[in-house]
């Protein structure tokens, strides 16, 4: 059971640990004991397009000009410059905080 500010059932109250976090703590059977922190900079925002983002997994960056729609600038393991496509899956994605030179 997760705390939720009582101490029923063996429950202890979600502490807040700091300005950017906030903690809560699970009790089960035989002592084990769980805790979840939860950073609020990682709080899903609004994209505005066109964006960049870069791969959570193979650090490839696209510049993404509508929902799912987006076109490699840099390769990472997978695609290659310039591919497109319209089926990306945004889960797999976070904004990417850098800049981009594109030259001839």
């Amino acid at each position: 059971m997760v705390s939720t500010g009582n101490t029923n059932n063996n429950q202890i109250p979600c502490a807040v640990l700091g300005k950017q976090c906030v903690a809560g703590v699970l009790i089960t059977k035989g002592n084990i004991m769980i805790t979840v922190k939860v950073d609020e900079n990682e709080k899903d925002t609004e994209i505005e397009y066109p964006c960049l983002m870069i791969s959570k997994i193979n650090q490839t960056i696209i510049l993404f000009t509508d929902y799912r729609d987006g076109t490699v600038v840099r390769e990472g393991i997978g695609e290659s410059v310039g591919y497109h496509s319209g089926s990306w899956v945004m889960g797999g994605f976070k904004p990417f905080k850098g800049s981009i030179t594109l030259s001839q």
